[in-house]
């Protein structure tokens, strides 16, 4: 059996404007990854994709339309959907050794208003009038995009490795660009997850948690010596929690994403 090792690189483009914004995944949207009898591996679109770009055994890339969500912290309810582009590739398909990556674009500039949830007291035109490019009213328009005037890039990898129907997560990366001087991250913080049944003959179930506060760095990286767990059990979680705080003026935002590995 071959040794699988996979990097996911998940990039999200964050715009913040003048009210705190929290994002996280809505589903899971990674791509599939199977071993056929020999060991090789493949890729496969899951079947939350809504477009599809390409689609071959090495290589896949396809959106994801509510891959995320956006909810700004206000007294009320706002609620938006973001589309996801995936894009998973095997880089080095060696005889012991398959390595990939696999690379999560979000671009909050195509938030829109998640309008599959009822929402009590909300008025677009009042609790958002500055988010966006012009007045909008909820009642006459559905689509409503937002305005890409400050913008902040955050980006997380997660390495991890296959081994004999086994996983582990072995480092995360990470950090942000800032295009607008007027945002600062004041804080941010990685919580890594690798969870599971044992990989050994033991058994048993295996919980391993860590939380590494980052400050405010730019660029950061956390190794882990996390056990193997079993990749095929539907309790296995092999993910990382990136979360920041910014300011922008007088205005305090939360950004956080959850990133699973497959």
């Amino acid at each position: 059996m071959k040794n699988l090792k996979f990097r996911i690189i998940i990039l999200f483009f964050a715009v913040l404007l003048g009210c705190g914004v929290r994002t996280k995944a809505e589903n899971t949207i990674a791509t599939d990854i199977k071993l056929d009898k020999d060991g090789d591996v493949h890729l496969f679109i899951p079947k939350d994709a809504d477009k599809v770009f390409t689609n071959e055994s090495d290589k896949v890339k396809y959106e994801v339309k509510k891959g995320a969500t956006l909810s700004a912290e206000t007294n009320q309810a706002e609620a938006f959907t973001v589309p996801v582009v995936v894009e998973s590739e095997i880089t080095n398909d060696g005889e012991e050794v398959t390595e990939g990556t696999t690379t999560y674009i979000s671009e909050l500039n195509q938030a829109e208003q998640d309008t599959s949830h009822s929402i009590d007291n909300f008025s677009l035109t009042s609790t958002l009038p500055n988010l966006f490019g012009k007045k909008v009213s909820a009642a006459s328009q559905n689509r409503v995009m937002w305005d890409r005037t400050a913008a902040v890039s955050f980006h997380v990898t997660i390495t991890w490795v296959v081994s004999r129907g086994n996983v582990r997560l072995t480092r995360v990366t990470g950090g942000y660009i800032n295009y607008d001087n007027r945002t600062l991250v004041t804080r941010s913080s990685v919580m890594t997850a690798n969870n599971g049944p044992r990989g050994a003959a033991t058994g048993g179930f295996i919980q391993q948690i860590n939380t590494t506060n980052l400050g405010s760095s730019r660029s950061w990286a956390v190794n882990r010596n996390y056990s193997y767990v079993k990749i095929l059990s539907s309790s296995t979680q092999i993910r990382a929690t990136y979360s920041a705080t910014l300011r922008r003026g007088n205005s305090t935002w939360s950004f956080s994403t959850i990133n699973s590995a497959y």
